[in-house]
């Protein structure tokens, strides 16, 4: 699905903010990369309502956060990461003696939260930093949540570049908002009318 042309309008900030979280057969070891939305676009897809079901215009994309120097969110990467342990700390941490979850999924009342990451053009001089890759994704029930090779993220194409810091959201509205937007990419353009108990939707 296409990118939203807001994002290419929006005035270029020294920070951006992202939305992060996984999914259940997910692991970062096994793919390095965590699924994502630009957080002002998914704030903004609150009011969206296609024309039709073939109307993505505005729709937010999803994004592959990747970290391609990083086996482990847990051990830094000389000049490529500061303190990365700190920065994911209560992502690593999930579930480990709490309830707390990362792991979306679209369909029923939310019981995830998200992670969001604050985006940097600079790399920090001191503090936590990693360095990410943001790669447009797309996610469909047939090969699930992937990047699309050589195809960088507008945010990416502004330069941004680093992950400075991380903090929980778990605003029942934006977590009812991120299944919304997901459910679109991989179930297809909800539309005024839909039955989302249906088996299509």
């Amino acid at each position: 699905m296409r990118q939203p042309s807001a994002e290419k309008n929006r005035k270029k900030q020294e920070t951006a903010k992202l939305y992060l979280w996984t999914y259940d057969a997910d692991e970062f070891e096994d793919n390095r990369y965590l699924p994502a939305v630009d957080a002002d676009e998914l704030k903004a897809f609150e009011n969206w309502q296609p024309n039709n079901r073939d109307d993505d215009s505005g729709l937010p994309g999803l994004i592959a956060a990747e970290l391609p120097y990083h086996k482990s969110l847990q051990r830094d990467v000389k000049d490529r990461s500061r303190d990365i342990g700190k920065l994911f700390d209560v992502f690593v941490n999930a579930n480990n003696g709490s309830s707390m979850s990362f792991c979306m999924f679209y369909e029923g009342d939310p019981e995830h939260v998200l992670l969001e990451a604050t985006l940097s053009l600079t790399k920090p001089i001191t503090g936590p930093f990693v360095e990410v890759k943001l790669i447009t994704a797309m996610h469909d029930q047939v090969d699930g949540f992937y990047p699309w090779p050589g195809k960088p993220h507008p945010l990416h194409q502004q330069g941004y570049r680093y992950i400075v810091s991380m903090h929980v959201e778990d605003d029942p509205k934006i977590l009812h908002l991120s299944q919304r937007l997901d459910r679109n990419h991989a179930l297809g353009l909800e539309v005024d009318g839909d039955d989302l108990d249906d088996e299509d939707f």
